[in-house]
């Protein structure tokens, strides 16, 4: 499913949701429940110390008997003695790599800090039964096995934090975010689905872990059922031991409008408590199927919170 439809604002909420999480661990809220995830120093790949180069490179892996295409960029300069964070980026339905880099609103690499800071990936899906570039959700497919190989390709030839490694996405990259979650949780550290489900294979995730999620919607979008969106952050409150109780991280009214119509938008961006790692869940009111305004920044300030 492809971003079609202009995008509206926000009022920024930045790293609130990690700070109020935390908060929470001291004061009987959220992290009360489970082994709550330790902060912790670099876990370095086999690319660090190595001479890798910064800049943006594209890369090939035959998965399956199939030749898969990945573009990364990595910061210029590029220190092979620094762990850098590791960003996926997953397009949408019948998306390129070229549609995503053409876009403003998904490109958290262009928000102030962060292509110095992080290396950012954008794999390529293959052709459905339509020939429309698509991903596969299962937790055996092709594309479990494809995300395998670019975690152990970049981390062998560059230095990279393999504690840090995030997924992102809108509405079928949102869907892969949300299975990788299922299949690869204790691989990612969190993951930022933007108005997806993809939790087809929830019953049988393989992951023993569950990574820390931001998950953001609205309640215009008919592109999906608002029954799949809600059943996401079920999935994602059960997993991570969440109560009913929540903080609220981001306040209405929203700094701007949805298609021009000056119509009023409302935002609310809940911070679950009791979790054993962050859960923030984004309700965008009357908002169709897109990203928000200022989803790079928020995406980046969440996944940046991360130590």
């Amino acid at each position: 499913m492809m971003n079609v439809e202009p995008c509206g604002g926000c009022t920024r909420w930045l790293s609130l949701a990690v700070v109020a999480w935390l908060a929470g661990c001291t004061a009987g809220g959220a992290g009360d429940s489970g082994d709550v995830e330790p902060p912790t120093g670099p876990h370095s790949s086999a690319g660090c110390g190595l001479a890798g180069s910064g800049g943006s490179q594209t890369f090939t892996v035959i998965i399956d008997g199939t030749e898969r295409t990945y573009e990364v960029q990595f910061p210029t300069p590029y220190s092979p003695s620094t762990p850098l964070a590791l960003v996926f980026y997953f397009h949408w339905h019948g998306g390129t790599i070229a549609d995503v880099l053409a876009l403003d609103e998904p490109a958290i690499w262009d928000v102030p800090g962060a292509a110095t800071s992080a290396v950012f990936a954008w794999p390529q899906g293959l052709p459905d039964a339509n020939g429309e570039p698509e991903w596969d959700l299962s937790c055996t497919g092709v594309d479990m096995a494809f995300f395998d190989a670019m975690v152990t390709a970049i981390g062998d030839s560059h230095c990279i934090d393999l504690h840090r490694v995030f997924s992102t996405g809108f509405s079928s990259g949102a869907d892969i975010s949300n299975a990788l979650a299922c299949c690869r949780g204790d691989v990612l550290r969190a993951v930022a689905p933007a108005s997806g489900y993809g939790l087809g294979s929830a019953s049988s995730c393989t992951s023993a872990d569950t990574p820390a999620v931001r998950f953001s919607y609205g309640t215009a979008d008919t592109a999906y059922p608002q029954s799949e969106l809600q059943d996401v952050i079920t999935w994602y409150r059960g997993e991570l031991g969440c109560t009913d109780a929540y903080d609220i991280v981001a306040v209405a009214p929203c700094s701007s409008t949805w298609n021009g119509d000056a119509s009023p938008v409302t935002c609310a961006c809940k911070s679950y408590h009791g979790c054993t790692k962050p859960m923030v869940a984004c309700e965008f009111v009357d908002m169709p199927h897109t990203h928000a305004d200022g989803w790079r920044e928020d995406t980046w300030a969440f996944f940046s919170s991360f130590p």
